[in-house]
């Protein structure tokens, strides 16, 4: 049976219809798919740092500290020297002003000494007013026991401050009125009053007091364990 003039017009509408939708189908864009984690096939997608980029920047910030660290070791090291030639420097000028005050009786001030006692070595440290009017600390001195450290300064105040230790005890100021606290090192030392203290690793102690009666001349700083 032959197919009527309508039908045949309806037919080719049906499939002009179908072609168009299939047409339409394939010229939508394909949408992107979210990369997997590490998936670098995807340009689009920004590759994060990996192990050896951190290596990398650890690696640089571990040589920066160190240079800065060295840097400043190598600062306190100029500052220490430069302290240090002060410290000959003043010392050779207190000796010229000892010279001065000195007459045919002997200083006209007193000379600081130390004294052991005890049956245990002891390290010693002063704080006292030179003959130039400036507070110093200083020490260390190693006295054996029964024995006296010789001179260790000279000074024509009356008030002074010693700090003592040994292998068993202290010897350290407990009042604080009547005490001074003090910056030391563990290695020998002369710092000053009027300036910074250059020395590394300097621990806070607590000088114990001591008083000077009588006239010019030898004044032993004396420590027993009685």
């Amino acid at each position: 049976m032959g197919w009527s003039r309508t039908e045949k017009l309806t037919l080719l509408g049906v499939v002009v219809a179908g072609i168009s939708a299939y047409a339409a189908v394939l010229s939508i864009p394909e949408r992107p798919q979210p990369a997997a984690p590490g998936d670098r096939r995807r340009d689009s997608v920004a590759a994060a740092p990996g192990p050896a980029h951190d290596t990398t920047v650890v690696a640089q910030r571990l040589r920066e500290e160190q240079s800065a660290a060295e840097r400043r070791r190598a600062d306190q090291q100029r500052l220490l020297e430069m302290h240090e030639e002060r410290v000959i420097l003043r010392r050779e000028r207190i000796y010229a002003l000892a010279r001065k005050l000195t007459t045919s009786t002997g200083g006209q001030y007193f000379s600081l000494s130390f004294s052991n006692g005890c049956t245990e070595d002891i390290s010693f440290a002063l704080a006292y007013l030179d003959l130039d009017g400036e507070w110093v600390t200083t020490g260390w001195w190693n006295v054996r026991p029964g024995t006296n450290s010789g001179l260790v300064a000279m000074t024509q105040n009356r008030i002074g401050f010693y700090y003592a230790r040994s292998r068993s005890r202290e010897w350290a100021g407990t009042d604080p009125a009547r005490s001074l606290r003090r910056n030391i090192p563990k290695h020998r030392f002369t710092s000053l009053a009027t300036e910074p203290n250059p020395y590394p690793k300097i621990t806070s102690t607590w000088f114990r007091r001591f008083d000077i009666r009588g006239d010019v001349g030898e004044v032993p700083i004396k420590v027993t364990c009685g």
